[in-house]
């Protein structure tokens, strides 16, 4: 005969059963286990982080061995792998993902399980992409719809030109523009806008100081991106000098580009150095040849070549006398008629001179027509 009872300690911490033999009378205690399903003593907790960071996400289980863990990112298990790390020791489990990228954004979960149940936990990882440049600084358009590429543009004078990029990254992105190692703000002239990622800026009225290297600086918490471009202006064809005789003139050009730069001057083509004549000079951006005493001679086409080693350009400029007049060297000659009979007396003729054997009584029969013989002609 076999009789069971509860001893008093059942009710404690270790739960036990006696059992008690008929023969020989004796007492048998037999443990029991309580089993438990998972549950999660610590969850993880959501992160923001940036791109190229990593990222670890950890937590405590408690509950019946053995226990399972299964992570995934949208519903998808993760398995490890070289940027994906799943370790468990004892009731420590935590997922760590290596150089993140956009792609690794998402809900994560952790899901525990053993034969006695199941526990699940989420979280989010936000990750925080710097700006990006989708379309760079590659062209500009001016007011008449003229596309240029921006490695070398070049627009008129008076123009409005417009520099573009479109911006990628995690909002907010702030966009600042710059020319040179100056940051450019808004005036009457200048007009600066970031729409759904579109960055533009806008300079109205274009001047030969205008040109020089652009930058477009795009950052968020996760870092900055940058883009740069060169614009070039060009002035509007110089009208022709006037000028007159005997005075001094002055012909002056503005440069844009990369320096230094290599002038020439020259002269109906030919080239013009500094001498008693002229005064040729080039310091940074602005050129100029100066012309001592013009003189006819002077008048004619000028051209400024400037060059670098990206390129070329040139501006021409005419000079003129004002007021066309011109020289002329004559002599003057006189006929004559001596007497009804045409005879000619004896003498010759010279520039405004006469010598002649005529008697008194003879010059009243002399007829004298004046004749103007032009010799040489001067324009002025």
């Amino acid at each position: 005969m076999v009789t069971a009872f509860l001893l008093p300690s059942f009710f404690g911490a270790d739960r036990k059963i006696a059992i008690r033999l008929a023969n020989p009378m004796s007492i048998l205690p037999l443990s029991f286990a309580e089993a438990f399903p998972p549950t999660f003593l610590t969850r993880p907790e959501s992160i923001t982080t940036f791109v190229g960071k990593n990222a670890r996400f950890f937590c405590t289980v408690s509950g019946t061995p053995v226990i399972e863990t299964v992570w995934q990112k949208d519903g998808s298990t993760i398995s490890s792998t070289e940027r994906s790390r799943i370790s468990a020791s004892d009731n420590k489990h935590s997922l760590e993902i290596a150089r993140l990228t956009v792609n690794d954004r998402g809900i994560y979960t952790c899901k525990a399980s053993n034969k006695f149940g199941a526990d699940i936990c989420q979280m989010e990882l936000a990750i925080i992409d710097k700006p990006r440049f989708i379309k760079e600084l590659q062209s500009v358009q001016s007011a008449v719809n003229k596309k240029i590429r921006l490695e070398y543009v070049t627009a008129l004078a008076g123009d409005t030109v417009f520099l573009q990029a479109v911006v990628r990254g995690s909002t907010p992105i702030s966009v600042t523009w710059m020319k040179g190692k100056d940051i450019i703000n808004e005036d009457n002239k200048v007009k600066i806008t970031f729409e759904n990622g579109l960055a533009t800026l806008q300079i109205s009225d274009v001047q030969i100081s205008s040109g020089g290297k652009y930058t477009c600086l795009a950052e968020n918490d996760a870092g900055s991106q940058t883009c740069f471009g060169q614009l070039a202006v060009k002035g509007q064809k110089p009208s022709p000098v006037d000028t007159l005789k005997g005075t001094e003139v002055s012909l002056e050009c503005e440069i844009s580009g990369t320096p230094p730069f290599d002038v020439t001057w020259y002269k109906d083509k030919r080239q013009i150095r500094t001498s008693k004549k002229y005064k040729v000079t080039a310091k940074n951006y602005h050129a100029s040849v100066h012309i001592l005493n013009v003189e006819a001679a002077d008048i004619g086409e000028y051209q400024c070549k400037a060059q670098n080693d990206v390129g070329s350009d040139t501006c021409i400029c005419t000079v003129k006398l004002k007021g066309k007049f011109c020289l002329l060297d004559f002599r003057l000659i006189y006929t004559m008629q001596y007497g009804s009979e045409g005879t000619m007396p004896k003498g010759s003729w010279k520039s405004r001179h006469f010598t002649s054997s005529l008697l008194l009584k003879d010059v009243a029969r002399l007829t004298l027509t004046p004749i103007l013989q032009l010799r040489k002609t001067i324009w002025l």
